[in-house]
This record gives structure tokens, C-alpha cells and sequence, in this order.
């Protein structure tokens, strides 16, 4: 049985700016490689895209402490092209950004930072992460 190709797909893939604007306002809540890929995937769909982030800064070092010193890890070079291609598409990530509760109506979902600001879009992915930050 021969392998599939791109040839054998019926999704055609559209580079970033093929879709028209959507009206679209998503809101992606977290940096790591899915909050990154959803990101990026919404805006080359033509949805207006912000990113929120608790920390000060991006992290791109990620490395396993469990790894031993010299061997290849390949996640933090993975990140870096993502965190990169977000940059180049004008995604705005805002840092110190910590998202303490979420929300949602029949119109729009959201959510609160520790600030007290709220956030609405029409689509929130969470993408900050399992279970709380710290351990109770």
C-alpha cells in the first residue's frame, strides 16, 4: 500500500493572508507549543488573534533537567521556530497577564487576570496549562 501524499489530500493548505477577515476575535490564554499553534493557526484562517501570558517573559530554554548535559532536546528548538513565526504574523502576546477565572454567555466567553481586567472574544482557547500552577 503506497504512503499518502499531499497529493492525496483534498484540504489544500493557504499560507498566512489567503483567507479574508473573519470578524473573528479569538483570545488564546497560555505560550506553550499549543496555545502557539492555535495562534498561529487562527490568524492564517483570518481571525483577529491576542495571546495572554502570566509570566514576565518567554521561556525558550525549556530544557529537561532529567536530561543528561549535552544531549539533543529537540522541544526547545521546536518552541523557538513557533514563538518566531508567532512574532513575524504581528500575533500580540501581552505578558503579566495571569488568568484567574473564566467566563462565558450566549454571546461571548472571557476571562478575568489577577488585575481584575477583563478579557472577552468570541472564541477563548485555554491553552494555559493542567490543574492549578501551584500544588495545594
Amino acid at each position: 500500500m503506497p504512503g499518502l501524499t499531499n497529493r492525496d489530500s483534498h484540504m489544500g493548505f493557504k499560507p498566512l493572508g489567503s483567507y479574508p477577515p473573519t470578524g473573528i476575535d479569538v483570545l488564546v490564554v497560555g505560550t506553550g507549543l499549543g496555545g502557539l499553534s492555535a495562534a498561529l493557526e487562527c490568524k492564517r484562517k483570518g481571525h483577529e488573534v491576542r495571546v495572554l501570558e502570566r509570566n514576565a517573559d518567554i521561556n525558550v530554554a525549556g530544557l529537561d533537567p532529567n536530561l543528561a548535559p549535552g544531549e539533543f532536546q529537540m522541544r526547545p528548538l521546536v518552541y523557538r521556530m513557533f514563538l518566531d513565526a508567532v512574532v513575524r504574523t504581528g500575533i500580540k502576546i501581552e505578558f503579566n497577564r495571569k488568568v484567574v477565572d473564566y467566563f462565558e454567555d450566549v454571546r461571548k466567553g472571557g476571562c478575568v487576570t489577577d488585575d481584575g481586567t477583563r478579557y472577552e472574544a468570541d472564541v477563548v482557547i485555554a491553552a494555559d496549562g493542567v490543574g492549578p500552577e501551584e500544588p495545594s
